[in-house]
């Protein structure tokens, strides 16, 4: 998917309807501030590399709204990154694609209505 909003299907302007509501209804604030951190990474002092991992437990509404990214292909799942955590098959791990890099930002902007760093 690109940023052209021509370029969206039903399906993908669904995926980014139900992160939304995710985002407004689940999410916790703690829950939001790691996917603003992930976005905006200069601002909240984590450096340049927007492509960190996120680990959460699985079925949580941050496991929801980042599976939502990775059927979007803004974000990818990362399994190997819970080698060694105990309980692993309780956890899910995800890293921002590149077209997660510049549209987890603007999706940010348009459910906050600001710049939410």
């Amino acid at each position: 998917m690109t940023a052209n909003d021509q370029d969206y299907t039903p399906e993908d302007r669904e995926r980014v309807e139900v992160m939304a509501a995710i985002w407004a209804d689940v999410m916790s604030l703690g829950d939001r501030s790691t996917a603003v951190a992930i976005a905006f990474p200069d601002k909240t002092g984590q450096g340049a590399d927007t492509r960190g991992t996120l680990m959460t437990t699985k079925g949580s509404p941050n496991d929801r709204f980042w599976s939502q990214m990775v059927a979007l292909g803004w974000a990818e799942p990362r399994p190997e990154n819970l080698e060694g955590f105990p309980n692993k098959e309780s956890f899910a791990a995800f890293m921002l694609t590149r077209p997660g890099e510049e549209m987890l930002p603007k999706f940010l902007r348009a459910v906050s209505g600001a710049n939410p760093a």
